[in-house]
């Protein structure tokens, strides 16, 4: 009886076992035909905790899926309006932050490797940094999108800092008597 019961169990097991695998890549959203998976929440998860995200409310998993919308959103419309970064662009913001890390390439994949993040984590969170960037430029004639960047994406605008003349968001909105 407990060698068929044990059979029954390793059986049930080895049907099963390959469906918890399948969870984790389990689509959870879809943004104009681009599947986010739960892998995909938890990458970014794990990149913000290499950018300096340490606060829990910004690494809800809720919260970072809606971050993964946002951002097709913004590649998307960039590629529409034909103003999506290109690969030097890409290549250009990983430098960035790279330095911002205090590494240099090698030492940012090294840590991106040590981490179990893929380049394309860090790599689709760039484009839609320099996409949205692009789009307050375009869309709304902002001439220096830097300040709203800060203001609009939080903190993490590797390479995008506002130009030190400009007020921050809260000085700008002041009535002065």
């Amino acid at each position: 009886m407990n060698r068929f019961i044990f059979a029954i169990a390793f059986a049930l097991a080895a049907i099963f076992a390959p469906l918890a695998g399948m969870a984790q890549e389990a689509v959870i959203a879809i943004v104009n035909d681009h599947p986010i998976t739960s892998f995909d929440v938890d990458q970014r998860i794990r990149l913000m905790g290499l950018l300096g995200t340490n606060d829990p409310a910004r690494l809800q998993r809720k919260v970072v899926l809606n971050n993964l919308i946002d951002d097709f959103v913004k590649i998307d419309e960039a590629k529409l309006l034909k103003i999506d970064p290109t690969e030097k662009d890409l290549e250009d913001r990983m430098g960035n932050i790279a330095q911002a890390l205090k590494t240099d390439r090698a030492g940012l994949g090294s840590k991106l490797t040590g981490l179990g993040l893929s380049a394309t984590a860090i790599l689709q969170y760039s484009a839609a940094q320099i996409s949205f960037s692009r789009l307050l430029q375009v869309k709304y004639h902002v001439r220096d999108a830097r300040t709203l960047i800060g203001f609009f994406a939080g903190s993490l605008s590797f390479g995008l800092s506002p130009p030190p003349s400009s007020p921050g968001p809260r000085e700008s909105g002041r009535v002065r008597g």
